[in-house]
């Protein structure tokens, strides 16, 4: 604000000159407007300038001549060439807006007698005036050349980004806001001083202006664009009367449903700008006249920082906790039960299956706390809530991400409708050792499918608003690079350098952020001796300043006091201070943030700042939600609720698809009528331990046994009996001899075998992913006697099983389905369900060979280097499965071998069933790289699509190829590039060579 009497005095009495002079240079009264720009002139005069103007009975003619992120070298560029590359449009006198592609600038200078034309600079170059130096002069006498006699050169003032942007031009600002604004400012003038313009329109100041209002940083949509509503109005404000000479103070638009307090703040920003162009006011006083954060018209941002500026010191603090509610029923999170919870408290996590508890937990938080702010209830739904679908393993290996997006969104509904708003869901980690048990809630060892299974899972469980009353925030995890756990261990030392960390770890988090998850979780590991939770590089460098996430990081549980067991902090409060100021906003139960914050903001080792962002992170959530407006979860019954027939449909459909056919000797399979069938094993009755880790709340009652599946499938037409002969581990093989002996009687025995449901997820790494002895022993015992064996395999990790599978002539992989994994495999057993699965992650052939995965880099002696005791190869490699059909690729074809940087093009492949038999298959399209100055791996998958083809059918699969994003690769730093050179892409067996140039 202005504090100088004598100063304010003299620019009263200028606004008093300025608003007497006429600012009409038509005979007709009509102003005339071009601004010849980017995406910055279009978001400052096209929208509210014409309506601003009419509102004090003035008649305009506005044009806008656009090109995205323009530069004065284009535009001279075009003026010399008279090239027509713009999107012209134009607002009349009676508002209607016309719009003419392919424009020439000179056909838009002579369009009309304009009183104003305005010049500027394309956004990230600004504030350098290098950029402006060469190019501007020629322009500027080109306009002149062409413009109306009297029409006024003015220029256009751009702003600076948001804090948080993440515009790659940001980083030659340092990343600093003030800084780029200073620039634009410094610029702005030596323009305006050296090249004689009329006047300036500073939309840049405005902007900044607003910023220092309980507006706060969010004038930006996505960092550098402006804000669709207020944003924009600030801007067009500045224009109105900087052209009208008017003070816009008072005037009478402002776009529809904009709050006053909002309108007054965009006015008093501009009038502020008007008056010193070149320097910021400080508009901190302004304090709004209504409590904004209870307001749901007005946008998410203000409500926050509106919220925010009303809290206390402890208020903040309690926010960033999480504590649990309820029974916990997830063994690895043990830990005492909250019995005395704060009002305050920002999130808890919430064990029940109904929102009764929940509700009343809340309506503390709502009427017993001072601000009435709502707690965010959180839940680790990792493959269903009550309806229970495959793991995410298996769920991969179905390569049908529409399916899985229906699952996630199933999930969604059961745990909204239950109280949870919240799941740690997700998990992305690229993994690629099986010894480690959380492979089971991973999708594999590649990252492009990871990416693709993330996204639709953040699209499934959000849906298209967040607030809507069946949708619920993702959490991406683990934040990052858990998977690369030394030897398949949990929770320890990872080592990943630089380029693994960009080219393996990171872009599956980077595309799902992409697609807007809300909230990521920091992981255990300590990443090349930086833990993941006191990590600033990977929790603000990147996430943060590189990739503009705005959303909120959770660590993992007991992360933060676990920084002490990895050696980074010296004691609970020191960890604390690492973790909040490297970037976790949310602290689950490691009582770090509660115990020691305010003491470290005390001392100040964390600052207010600091401690502001991460509430406003939690509180953004909780908006997006619609917590504030709907804070109770409304009571239904368990049936309207859970296994709805669409949902049960969706789980046993995606049973089917994930499973994996491995072998089948003679095409035993399908069985054959009429035969006499023996299943046996310890999966053969099991319920529990098909629902896998994570299993939610999912209820035994509900799980269908794959004997009785069987017995039922095949009804009178073939004579089942079941024994079980033996329990998954242990040493009593006394049924062995009834086993001989039934299975001498049968035609078939159905074998089924496999890891317990506890055997894999977290904390359940195991260095022997072999059988238990004597389910080999089971196996054995039916081999010696039986006709023919088939094995059923369920478990949560690829297991070595290479000695089972020489015994077997049929393996059906089936993972640990969910609750309806019997039926699945009775129809793939029956011929009834064409088995369509492929592996998304590779089976070792031995212990030894572990890690193995595809996606290797070539070796210096291709060929040597192999075991010399055994296969170097897997038992079975990434992406391979059955099908009861067969499928013949033809050619794959393209318009043009040769291509560039930023091309886009098809490749299209058309694929037959040779069979007898419909069937789904997976085309898998994979890019090589023969040389790059950083080397590339053998393969690298870049899409995939799963199609129904009948058979004797030819479908066409289509690979929509992006040369930047598919033929380039990313350097330690992130940066991605494309080099000149041959390229492959690889698909079924065939092959099709490129040259980038």
């Amino acid at each position: 604000m202005i504090h100088n009497p004598m100063i304010r005095i003299k620019q009263l009495l200028l606004i008093v000159i300025l608003t007497l002079a006429t600012s009409v240079s038509a005979k007709d009264g009509i102003v005339r407007i071009l601004a010849i720009g980017n995406s910055f002139s279009e978001d400052a005069v096209e929208q509210n300038l014409h309506e601003l103007a009419a509102s004090d009975g003035h008649q305009t003619i506005i044009a806008n001549l656009y090109i995205g992120g323009c530069s004065l070298e284009r535009h001279l560029n075009n003026a010399r060439n008279n090239t027509p590359d713009y999107r012209y449009r134009k607002i009349g006198t009676d508002g209607i807006r016309k719009q003419s592609d392919h424009m020439t600038l000179q056909h838009a200078l002579t369009d009309e007698k304009w009183d104003y034309i305005s010049l500027q600079q394309a956004s990230g170059l600004s504030g350098r005036y290098e950029t402006y130096a060469p190019y501007f002069p020629e322009l500027l006498t080109y306009v002149k050349s062409l413009a109306p006699k009297g029409c006024k050169i003015i220029w256009h003032q751009t702003w600076a980004y948001s804090i948080d942007s993440s515009h790659g031009a940001f980083k030659d600002y340092g990343h600093q806001q003030m800084r780029m604004y200073q620039a634009i400012m410094d610029c702005s003038q030596r323009a305006i001083k050296e090249n004689g313009l009329y006047m300036v329109i500073p939309s840049g100041t405005a902007i900044q202006n607003a910023r220092t209002t309980f507006l706060g940083d969010n004038m930006n949509r996505d960092g550098y664009h402006l804000n669709l509503s207020y944003g924009r109005y600030t801007a067009a404000c500045t224009w109105y009367e900087a052209i009208f000479h008017k003070n816009v103070v008072g005037n009478r638009f402002a776009p529809q449903g904009m709050h006053p307090d909002i309108v007054n703040v965009c006015q008093q920003a501009a009038h502020a700008a008007v008056l010193k162009p070149f320097e910021v006011t400080i508009l901190s006083n302004m304090k709004p006249n209504d409590v904004l954060y209870k307001n749901p018209s007005i946008p998410i941002d203000i409500r926050v920082n509106d919220l925010l500026s009303r809290m206390t010191l402890k208020e903040k603090i309690m926010q960033i906790n999480q504590y649990t509610l309820g029974t916990n029923n997830i063994e690895n999170n043990k830990g005492v039960e909250v019995k005395q919870i704060p009002a305050e408290i920002g999130s808890l996590i919430y064990f029940p299956t109904d929102p009764e508890l929940r509700n009343r937990m809340q309506r503390h938080a709502m009427n017993d706390s001072r601000l009435g702010i709502p707690i965010l209830f959180g839940y680790d739904c990792i493959h269903g809530f009550r309806t229970i679908f495959p793991i995410p393993l298996a769920q991969a290996c179905s390569w049908n991400v529409p399916l899985f997006e229906k699952g996630c969104r199933v999930a969604a509904q059961e745990c909204r409708m239950s109280g949870v708003d919240w799941t740690f869901s997700p998990m992305i980690d690229v993994s690629r050792d099986p010894r480690w048990g959380r492979v089971a809630e991973s999708f594999g060892e590649d990252p492009y499918a990871n990416a693709t299974f993330g996204s639709a899972a953040v699209r499934g469980y959000q849906g298209r608003n967040m607030s809507d009353s069946l949708s619920i925030a993702a959490c991406l995890k683990h934040y990052v690079g858990y998977g690369a756990s030394e030897a398949g261990r949990d929770y320890v030392y990872t080592e990943i350098s630089r380029q693994s960390l960009w080219d393996t770890y990171l872009p599956p988090f980077e595309k799902c952020v992409q697609a807007g998850a809300a909230t990521l979780m920091s992981s255990f590991n300590n990443i090349s001796g930086i833990p993941s939770s006191a990590n600033h590089y990977t929790l603000t460098e990147v996430l943060r300043k590189k990739w503009g996430f705005r959303g909120l990081m959770v660590s993992d549980w007991g992360a933060v006091e676990q920084l002490v067991h990895q050696n980074m902090a010296r004691d609970l409060k020191e960890a604390g201070q690492l973790a909040l100021n490297a970037g976790v906003d949310m602290d689950m139960m490691s009582h770090a943030y509660d115990t020691y914050l305010e003491t470290l903001v005390d001392e100040g080792k964390i600052s207010t700042s600091t401690l502001d962002e991460a509430v406003r992170r939690t509180l953004r959530v909780k908006f997006q939600l619609g917590l504030f407006e709907h804070p109770y979860t409304p009571v239904s019954k368990p049936e309207n609720r859970f296994l709805r027939p669409q949902s049960v449909a969706a789980a046993r459909q995606m049973a089917a698809e994930s499973m994996v056919l491995l072998k089948n000797e003679h095409q035993v399979l399908p069985l054959k009528q009429g035969l006499k069938i023996l299943v046996t094993g310890p999966v053969a009755d099991a319920t529990h331990d098909l629902l896998g880790c994570w299993w939610g709340h999912g209820e035994d009652g509900d799980i269908e046994k794959l004997n009785e599946s069987i017995q039922k499938e095949f009804g009178s037409q073939a004579e089942v009996r079941y024994i079980k002969g033996c329990d998954f581990d242990g040493t009593d093989e006394r049924q062995f001899k009834q086993v001989e002996k039934l299975s001498r009687w049968a035609d078939i025995v159905i074998t089924c075998v496999g890891e317990k449901g506890s055997w894999s997820g977290e904390n359940n790494s195991h260095a022997d992913i072999a059988l238990p002895t004597i389910q080999r022993h089971l196996i054995q015992c039916v081999k010696a006697s039986a006709k023919q064996l088939v094995l059923v395999l369920a478990n949560g990790r690829p297991m070595i099983i290479t000695d089972e599978v020489a015994m077997a002539d049929a393996v059906i992989e089936m993972w640990q389905p969910g609750l309806y994994g019997g039926s699945a495999v009775a129809g793939i057993l029956s011929g009834r369900i064409n088995p369509s699965g492929r592996l998304a992650m590779t089976f070792p052939y031995s212990q030894g060979q572990i890690p193995i995965y595809y996606g290797r880099r070539h070796s210096a002696r291709p060929h040597q280097g192999f075991y010399k005791d055994q296969t170097s190869e897997p038992l079975y490699p990434f992406g391979y499965g059955l099908s009861y059909t067969t499928f013949a690729y033809g050619e794959p074809h393209t318009n043009s071998h040769e291509v560039k940087a930023g091309d886009k093009f098809d490749v299209i492949i058309p694929v037959t069933n040779t069979g007898q038999r419909d069937g789904l298959e997976t085309v898998f399209w994979y890019v090589s790289d023969p040389y790059g100055k950083i080397t590339r791996p053998a393969q690298e998958l870049k899409h995939f699509e799963k199609k129904l083809i009948k058979k004797g059918e030819t479908v066409d699969f289509v690979f929509h190829v992006n040369v930047n994003r598919d033929f380039g690769y990313v350097d330690s730093e992130g940066k991605r590039f494309v080099e000149p050179g041959d390229i492959m892409i690889l698909v079924g067996d065939k092959k099709l060579k490129f040259t980038i140039k």
